[in-house]
């Protein structure tokens, strides 16, 4: 930083496309290929030289595999992950000496795990769902009631997405978002219960929005699966606009 001399520590081919280190030392590989619709990973423990491959995943395919962050253990990484006996994604770590994985961490059974957080040090806090809203697993039970709070301020209405957190847990910053709501930064004070807007993405007539609302929609073959409806204000029936994603 203060000299400018940069000092290479790991060239890939061309189609890397991405690095994950620990300590300072490359430990995770991501190539992906020329056509772009295939990424592969290659692994080494700290102090081999050789890369193993160690999967490889379609990108227009649902997703199966993802990178959440470092544990303690140099030889292992936290991911998120559809493994052989899944159906839903979850957050756990794998063994970068044989890609062993563990047990489900933070584990919300029947539901696809979004996210591992971390806090502003770099320590496990727990993992994201969408259930009713966006929602966490706590390691810590207390952050829990908090962001329950959170959610409660915001009339149970909007996603509280906890952007960053600092080490003492006590301070947070988060972005919101909902039906009525485009985009708003807070600031918030666990220990004086405080909450500072920092500013919005953009300023909305509140009075001229319809409010959203959780439906189940049955499909033709007997599954069922979440849909957010919003009507006009008018009340009058009109075209229904779908978006469908995954």
């Amino acid at each position: 930083v203060i000299s400018g001399v940069g000092e290479r520590i790991e060239r890939g081919p061309s189609s890397t496309m991405g690095w994950v280190m620990h300590d300072g030392i490359p430990v995770l590989r991501r190539n992906i290929n020329a056509r772009g619709n295939v990424e592969t990973w290659f692994a080494r423990l700290p102090g081999e030289a050789d890369w193993r491959l160690m999967r490889r995943n379609r990108l227009r395919d649902a997703p199966e595999f993802a990178y959440v962050g470092q544990t303690q253990n140099p030889e292992t990484v936290r991911v998120l992950i559809r493994a052989d006996s899944d159906n839903h994604l979850t957050v756990r770590d794998i063994n970068l000496r044989d890609f062993s994985v563990s047990a489900p961490i933070n584990h919300r059974e029947g539901v696809d795990a979004i996210d591992g957080i971390y806090d502003s040090r770099g320590k496990y806090i727990g993992v994201a769902y969408y259930g009713e809203r966006l929602e966490y697993e706590f390691e810590d039970p207390a952050l829990s009631a908090h962001h329950r709070a959170l959610n409660q301020f915001f009339e149970n209405d909007c996603d509280v997405k906890l952007v960053d957190i600092s080490a003492d847990g006590n301070r947070m910053i988060g972005r919101v978002s909902g039906p009525r709501e485009p985009g708003t930064w807070i600031f918030y004070d666990r220990a004086a219960r405080n909450i500072l807007p920092l500013g919005s993405a953009t300023s909305l007539s509140f009075e001229k929005l319809g409010e959203g609302q959780r439906i189940i929609v049955d499909t033709r073959d007997g599954a069922k699966i979440e849909a957010y409806l919003t009507a006009p204000l008018s009340g009058k029936a009109g075209p229904l606009v779908v978006l469908p994603h995954g």
